[in-house]
């Protein structure tokens, strides 16, 4: 009895000790077991798309002129090119390329230009001034011993009644295009002297170089606007300002 009872005592000890080894086999076993085929594959990298190149370009181009292009004859007025060039997604400068354009006019028995934008004015009537550059076209209208009919307009609102509470610090702007007898039109904005009777209705800004025709308006009545070009052609507009 004593025999079977200490021959029982060693089993009970020896079992935790099985129990241990085999969960122990099986742990190892789930993790090496399958050799590689439950391993995780190595998933290459993407190769990077290579960024998006900008390449600096040409946009548009432009003419200007120095002065109001209405000439006398045997007149000259030297124009300018002007190109946008991008140089970014969100930068760009403007560039004088005058001496790099190619030049021409719609009509040299009306007026010439040559390679440096000089026009020359030859007989009445009008032309079309072209500038060519990378691609791109820019054009003026000359127009040569010619009177025009001046037209007087505002500017946003179309109106030739307008309200102090409206406009507040707002400024209208008065607009003057000359038409002429070949249906020739150039803005003749800029170049117009701009005059009020009676002057305390409204008043333009004297001072304002590149733009004519901003006013300020000043009390309520009614008043004549009177745009007047160099050439001695006016037009004339009634403007009522109201509360």
């Amino acid at each position: 009895m004593s025999d079977l009872f200490i021959a029982g005592s060693k089993s009970r000890r020896c079992r935790p000790l099985y129990l241990g080894l085999w969960l122990l086999l099986g742990i190892l076993t789930g993790c090496g077991g399958g050799g590689g085929q439950q391993r995780s594959p190595i998933l290459s990298s993407p190769k990077p798309t290579p960024p998006l190149t900008f390449k600096p370009h040409y946009t548009s181009a432009f003419i200007f002129s120095t002065k109001f292009a209405q000439l006398a004859v045997n007149d000259t007025m030297a124009y300018h090119a002007d190109a946008m060039y991008q140089t970014s997604p969100t930068e760009g400068s403007t560039q004088d390329v005058t001496n790099q354009a190619t030049w021409s006019t719609s009509d040299a028995s009306v007026a010439t230009v040559n390679d440096a934008g000089m026009v020359t004015a030859i007989r009445t009537g009008s032309a079309t001034i072209t500038a060519s550059f990378a691609g791109l076209v820019g054009t003026a209208l000359v127009v040569v011993n010619q009177k025009p009919t001046i037209v007087v307009g505002v500017d946003s609102p179309v109106l030739d009644t307008l309200s102090l509470s409206f406009f507040g610090t707002n400024h209208p702007e008065f607009s003057a295009a000359a038409t002429y007898p070949d249906g020739s039109k150039l803005d003749a904005t800029g170049f117009a002297a701009w005059t009020a009777d009676p002057s305390g209705i409204l008043k333009f800004w004297k001072d304002y170089t590149y733009q004519g025709g901003i006013a300020t308006l000043v009390a309520v009545g009614k008043t004549t606007v009177t745009a007047k070009l160099r050439t001695g052609e006016t037009g004339t507009l009634v403007v009522t300002v109201v509360p």
